[in-house]
């Protein structure tokens, strides 16, 4: 029997922001909690499963990686969601691996499944909420030659706004 985990620090919940790119990891373990590193072969998918969030506002960049060593590497998975929410994470992983019989290939496939409850922060300094055409709020941070210094949460979102770097000041961004 096998299950799969995402791969998390100890005690850690797994915080995003709505609308930006974030990492994260599944691991395919077996009953003893040991990675089953020879898998390359297998593949797994992230889904929103949030029925009740599940429309054109709320989105998950949907992502299909293959395994390395057991482990499912998810890059630039980008979720949009109402900040200060909850939303549940879904990985598939279709377990794939062939065998060889007598000169004949047989592949085998399976479907396991876990998820994981992942939590829109809300904006903070150096962000702005952002409200895109389909009245979907993300955290937008402010980019290299702009700034903000206020709290976003305290400050109505018609007077939100990256100002512009002063003459002679070097804005990285955000609230630098």
């Amino acid at each position: 029997p096998f299950k799969a985990v995402f791969r998390l620090e100890p005690k850690k919940n797994l915080i995003i922001s709505s609308g930006r790119d974030f990492e994260t990891s599944v691991l395919l373990q077996d009953y003893f909690n040991k990675t089953i590193y020879f898998d390359s072969e297998s593949t797994a998918t992230l889904s929103l499963l949030d029925k009740d969030l599940l429309s054109e506002n709320n989105t998950i960049k949907k992502t299909l990686v293959t395994a390395s060593q057991g482990q499912f590497d998810f890059r630039e998975v980008r979720i949009t969601a109402r900040p200060k929410t909850n939303v549940t994470i879904g990985c598939e992983i279709t377990l794939s691996s062939s065998l060889i019989s007598d000169s004949e290939r047989v592949y085998i496939s399976r479907l396991i499944s876990t998820n994981i409850t992942a939590y829109v922060r809300e904006c903070s300094t150096g962000e702005i909420y952002l409200v895109d055409d389909k009245n979907t709020e993300t955290c937008y941070q402010c980019p290299e030659g702009q700034f903000s210094l206020w709290d976003p949460n305290l400050k109505k979102r018609s007077e939100q706004k990256c100002s512009r770097c002063p003459q002679n000041a070097l804005c990285m961004g955000g609230n630098q």
